[in-house]
C-alpha cells in the first residue's frame, strides 16, 4: 500500500515588497530632488535666486514626504542599515526621547539636498542638526573625477586634557595620474597636528575615527572646495602635487546654506570648548614648572596647536593671548619667588 504525498503549494505568488502607489513616490521623489540639486549646483545663481530655489525646494520635497513615507524613513533612525544619531543606543544623551517627525524630516531635506543618502551612516542627526559623516566625505572624493588610490594613515593620538587629543594624519591619493597628499604632522617649525574632541570615555580607535572624518573634509576641500571652515588650516605648503588646471577641470564651490552656517556656529561653540580645555590644560601643567625655558617651549607647543586646529580667526587670537597671559602669570610668580629666596639668604 502505497501513500501519497501531497505536492508543495505553488510558489507562484510573488512577495510585494512595494506598492505601485509607493514606487510612484519614490520615482517622484529621487526625481525632484536630483533637478533641485543640480540647478542649486549652477555657479551663475545669485543669492537670491539660490535662496527662492532652496525654498521651492524643501516645499516640493515635502509635500512628497507624506507622513506613512517618513514613518517608514523613521524606521531607518539609529538603524545599522540607515542613520545614526546622539539619542541612539550608546549615545551620550541616549536617555532623551528620540527625534521627532519635524526634526527628522528637516535633516532628510538638507542631506538629500546636500548628495547623501538615508542608508549607509552618510549623515547624523546631532544636537538637531543635519550633520554629514565621514562615510559621505569618502564617497564624495572616490566619486570625483580623476581620483583613484586614496589612502589614510593616522598615528596615534596624543591627549590634551580631558576633552581634547591630537593626531598626526596623512592622506595620499591619485589625481588624474599624479600623486598628491595632505599632511598634518609636529616639525620643529611648527605643529600641524589634527585637533579634536575627546572625552574621558573616548577610546583610541574613537580617537582616530574623529581625526579620520576631519582629513577626509580637508582633502574633499581640497578637490572641490567643500567645507570652507577647514580652509584657514590647508596651507599651500603642506600640499604636495598642486592640481594642474590643464589636466584637471575646474569646479565652482557651492555656496553656504543657511544650515550649512547654523551648523558651523555649533561647530563654533565646540571649538570654544575645546580651546578652554587647552587653557586649561596649560594652566595646570604651568604649575609644575619652575624653569622659564621650559615654560616658553610650552606656550611655544601649545601656540602651534590652536594654530593648526580649524578654528576662526578670532577664536584662535583670544586662545593665545589666554596661554600667554598664563604663562606671563606663572613666570612673574617664578622670578618673585627666587627674588624673595635671594632676599632670605
Amino acid at each position: 500500500m502505497t501513500t501519497a504525498v501531497a505536492a508543495p503549494e505553488s510558489q507562484s505568488t510573488e512577495l510585494s515588497i512595494l506598492t505601485e502607489s509607493e514606487k510612484k513616490q519614490m520615482s517622484s521623489l529621487s526625481r525632484i530632488v536630483s533637478a533641485y540639486r543640480s540647478h542649486l549646483a549652477n555657479p551663475q545663481l545669485d543669492e537670491l535666486e539660490r535662496a527662492l530655489v532652496q525654498s521651492k525646494a524643501i516645499a516640493a520635497i515635502e509635500q512628497l514626504l507624506t507622513p506613512e513615507i517618513l514613518h517608514q524613513f523613521m524606521r531607518l533612525m539609529d538603524s545599522p542599515y540607515g542613520f545614526k544619531t546622539d539619542r541612539g543606543s550608546g549615545a551620550a544623551n541616549k536617555g532623551a526621547p528620540p527625534y521627532g517627525p519635524d526634526t527628522v524630516r528637516r535633516c532628510l531635506i538638507q542631506a538629500w539636498l546636500s548628495g547623501a543618502k538615508v542608508t549607509g551612516n552618510q549623515f547624523n542627526i546631532i544636537a538637531g542638526n543635519c550633520y554629514l559623516t565621514k562615510e559621505f566625505n569618502r564617497l564624495q572624493i572616490l566619486e570625483n573625477e580623476g581620483v583613484s588610490n586614496l589612502r589614510l594613515t593616522v598615528g596615534p593620538p596624543q591627549r590634551f586634557g580631558e576633552r581634547t587629543a591630537v593626531c598626526e594624519a596623512m592622506a595620499e591619493w591619485t589625481y588624474f595620474g599624479k600623486v598628491q597628499s595632505l599632511k598634518f604632522l609636529k616639525t620643529a617649525e611648527l605643529d600641524a597636528r589634527i585637533v579634536v574632541n575627546a572625552y574621558s570615555t573616548s577610546g583610541p580607535d574613537e580617537i582616530r575615527g574623529r581625526v579620520e572624518s576631519k582629513l577626509y573634509q580637508r582633502v574633499l576641500h581640497v578637490l572641490t572646495g567643500l567645507n570652507h571652515d577647514t580652509v584657514d588650516v590647508i596651507e599651500a605648503d603642506t600640499i604636495e602635487g598642486s592640481i594642474s588646471q590643464k589636466s584637471a577641470p575646474a569646479i565652482q564651490a557651492p555656496r553656504e546654506t543657511r544650515d550649512e552656517k547654523a551648523a558651523k556656529v555649533t561647530a563654533q561653540l565646540l571649538d570654544g570648548d575645546v580651546a578652554l580645555e587647552i587653557i586649561e590644560a596649560l594652566e595646570h601643567d604651568l604649575a609644575g614648572q619652575t624653569s622659564i625655558v621650559a615654560i616658553r617651549k610650552l606656550v611655544h607647543d601649545r601656540e602651534c596647536l590652536v594654530n593648526s586646529a580649524d578654528w576662526s580667526p578670532g577664536l584662535k587670537e583670544a586662545t593665545i593671548n589666554s596661554i600667554q597671559i598664563a604663562a606671563q602669570d606663572r613666570v612673574e610668580q617664578i622670578r618673585s619667588s627666587r627674588g624673595e629666596a635671594s632676599n632670605h639668604s
